[in-house]
C-alpha cells in the first residue's frame, strides 16, 4: 500500500488544485473529511489510516465564469454535501476590465524582461509606479524580500 496525500498530510494541510477536476475522488474526499480517516481494503489489506488533515482547494467554474444565478456547488459541480465540510469558501470573480488587464499584462512582460526584482528595484519601482501598479515590500526570512502587487484602483 501507498499512502495518499491526505494520509501524508495527517495533522497538516494537504492543497488541492483543480478540485474542480478531481470528481472521480469526490466520495473518497468526503469519507476522509467525515471520519478524519480514510478506509483501504486492497490485495486482501485491510486498513484505516488517519488522516486528521486541513484541505485546501482551488477550483474554476463551470464554463470558466462563475455565474451569479447559480449556487457556489452548481458552478463548481460539487455536492452539497462536500461542500458543506469546507469551513470557508471564496469567491474570486474577475470583471472583465480592458484596461485593469493591460496594466498587469504590461508589468508582467517587463518583469521578465528585465529579471528579478531585488536587483532592480529602484528602476522597477518607477516603472510599477508609471503602470499604475504599487510595489510593497513585505518582510521575509533571512536574504528574502516577498513583493506584492496591489493594484491603486481596487484594493
Amino acid at each position: 500500500l501507498e499512502p495518499g496525500v491526505l494520509v501524508l498530510a495527517d495533522d497538516g494541510f494537504a492543497c488541492l488544485d483543480e478540485f474542480d477536476k478531481m470528481t472521480a475522488e469526490h466520495d473518497c474526499l468526503l469519507e476522509a473529511m467525515e471520519q478524519s480517516s480514510v478506509s483501504i481494503a486492497k490485495a486482501g489489506i485491510v486498513a484505516n489510516l488517519p488522516a486528521r488533515t486541513s484541505i485546501i482547494a482551488a477550483a474554476n467554474s463551470t464554463g470558466g465564469h462563475f455565474n451569479k444565478h447559480k449556487t457556489v456547488g452548481e458552478n463548481l459541480k460539487i455536492s452539497p454535501q462536500l461542500l458543506s465540510r469546507f469551513d470557508l469558501a471564496f469567491i474570486v470573480i474577475d470583471e472583465p476590465d480592458a484596461r485593469r488587464d493591460a496594466l498587469i499584462s504590461k508589468h508582467v512582460l517587463k518583469s521578465v524582461a528585465t529579471g528579478p526584482v531585488g536587483d532592480h528595484r529602484a528602476a522597477h519601482q518607477g516603472r510599477l509606479q508609471d503602470s499604475g501598479l504599487i510595489l510593497t515590500q513585505i518582510p521575509g526570512s533571512v536574504d528574502e524580500t516577498r513583493t506584492r502587487l496591489t493594484h491603486r484602483l481596487r484594493l
